[in-house]
């Protein structure tokens, strides 16, 4: 800022995270008179877009170095932590009549869990209809199942997995943050 008192020239400052507001911002110094002028900018939104986009790119090359479905799994449970910042969640596959949830993070796994393709549960839905589905307080509606003891979520994602238009699995992701 002395510089810019001094010599009158404009500095720019990029990506400046604030400790007062928690947001990340562009700061623009120039001289006014014999006083300093700022302007900012808000870009906390875009920045964090900015880091998704990073994670899913890497996600990307990752998947090409792939071989098993376990590496896939792997895989794309990092860029759904990274990208979300949600660690809570599993992968379910279609077995038959059920939905068999096999790989889980962000809990104690307790062995494969499984769910009746006719019952209850948003990750059902999702794969009953083939559309994503985000659900806010989750655990105060009656479709809301919870597979893990002492647990519900307050906020839950699923997505199907989709080959051919027909749902082989979801892709369930929840936190306790609406």
């Amino acid at each position: 800022y002395l510089k810019v008192l001094e010599t009158g020239e404009i500095v720019e400052f990029y990506e400046v995270e604030s400790s007062q507001t928690r947001s990340i911002v562009d700061i623009t110094a120039y001289k006014t008179g014999d006083y300093l002028g700022l302007t900012t900018k808000n870009v906390t939104d875009r920045v964090e877009y900015q880091r998704r986009l990073e994670a899913l790119h890497l996600h990307a090359v990752s998947l090409a170095g792939t071989e098993e479905i376990n590496q896939v799994l792997d895989v794309s449970r990092e860029c759904l932590i990274e990208s979300l910042g949600l660690n809570l969640g599993s992968f379910g596959f279609v077995e038959g009549d059920n939905l068999v949830f096999e790989y889980n993070w962000g809990s104690e796994y307790i062995g494969p869990m499984s769910m009746p393709l006719d019952g209850l549960g948003f990750t059902v839905k999702a794969v009953n209809t083939g559309e994503s589905i985000l659900v806010n307080n989750a655990d105060k509606s009656e479709t809301y199942v919870s597979m893990q003891p002492n647990y519900s979520a307050q906020s839950e994602l699923d997505v199907p997995i989709l080959i051919d238009g027909e749902a082989i699995g979801v892709i369930n992701i929840e936190s306790h943050q609406n």
